[in-house]
């Protein structure tokens, strides 16, 4: 039951807090952490309802959690395998990239159970390389009250956030993505003596960067990559499935992020997802000063928003007119921050 605050059932080294899942159809579903009071309704676009409406916007409801000092983020983003989320409409996290542009969505579920780690984190590394730094969180999403469902704790976040264990101390943690996400390998990265979440200045001209990677696992993996920019840039194929040290140097041509990233193989005992994952938040790299740039992934953004402006104008899930100019105005702020990003 929602309570507002932590469960009595806590102890200073297991904390619970009854939080809620905000489920419209459109838009895509969100977890709303550190409420004190709940947010309704808590369904929307369910047809032949009093919710049958796409409104409020995602946005709205963001500004509302933020407003009670919680924060919130997308949840399963897009659970169709192999397939970009243009393909079908953009179904899933619809609204997320409107977000990510008027900067009020806290953080980006790239595990879950029921989503596609490699689709979700594609989508992320377009929002990372435009200089958006919505960090990376996992959730399992069990539902323990139905006869079958994932073991609670299968994909989980591991957050740094201090010597105590703290709930709001975590949640900045979470926010700040001193963190990875995994369903099985302990992962670590170190970059010029910097961690997850920081940020790493570099000159102008010529660069390096020290890239430390350690992994720790009770599945297999398979395979250590090093992303920088949405690429991988080194890659190596483990020789002990179980550990790996990495230790190399990285050039830096300019503005943007580096993290790392294990995979192994699917079906594995003692694992409930598809396949073995794990994936650390980036440490931001700062190239004399200059910000972020990807025109490529701006104009992909520009075609999600433009084809879900077009589902808006047919749309009769509207409740009046004034709903319907309201919703398409705020997709039409973060389409004007893509299309300055375009070029």
């Amino acid at each position: 039951y929602f309570e507002g605050k932590l469960n009595a059932i806590s102890k200073p080294n297991r904390l619970l807090y009854f939080n809620e899942e905000f489920r419209p159809g459109f838009a895509g579903h969100m977890a709303l952490l550190n409420l004190k009071t709940f947010i309704w309704p808590q369904f929307l676009g369910n047809q032949g309802t009093a919710t049958a409406a796409h409104y409020p916007p995602n946005s709205h409801v963001l500004d509302q959690v933020h407003a009670q000092g919680g924060v919130a983020g997308y949840v399963h983003p897009f659970t169709t395998p192999k397939r970009d989320p243009e393909e079908y409409d953009y179904s899933g996290a619809r609204e997320f990239p409107v977000n990510a542009a008027l900067g009020n969505v806290d953080y980006y579920d790239v595990m879950c159970i029921w989503s596609d780690e490699y689709v979700s984190a594609e989508v992320w590394y377009r929002v990372l390389n435009l200089g958006f730094r919505v960090p990376a969180s996992a959730g399992t999403d069990a539902m323990p009250n139905y006869w079958r469902a994932p073991a609670i704790g299968t994909t989980r976040v591991y957050v740094r956030s201090g010597p105590k264990l703290d709930y709001e101390q975590w949640l900045k943690g979470l926010t700040a993505g001193r963190s990875f996400v995994t369903n099985g390998p302990l992962l670590f990265l170190r970059v010029d003596q910097k961690e997850p979440g920081d940020e790493l200045r570099l000159p102008a001209g010529d660069a390096s960067i020290r890239v430390e990677v350690e992994a720790q696992s009770i599945v297999p993996m398979d395979t250590l990559d090093i992303l920088q920019n949405g690429k991988v840039v080194r890659s190596v194929k483990l020789t002990d499935p179980y550990q790996v040290k990495f230790d190399e140097r990285v050039p830096v041509e300019r503005t943007g992020w580096i993290a790392a990233r294990v995979s192994g193989p699917e079906r594995q005992h003692l694992l409930m997802d598809s396949y073995v994952y794990a994936h650390t938040n980036p440490v931001y790299l700062m190239k004399d000063g200059s910000k972020a740039t990807s025109p490529a992934d701006a104009r992909y953004f520009l075609r999600w928003i433009d084809r879900v402006l077009v589902l808006l104008e047919q749309s009769d899930a509207l409740d009046t007119p004034a709903q319907k100019k309201e919703v398409i105005d705020l997709w039409r702020r973060a389409r004007a921050v893509y299309a300055g990003m375009s070029t």
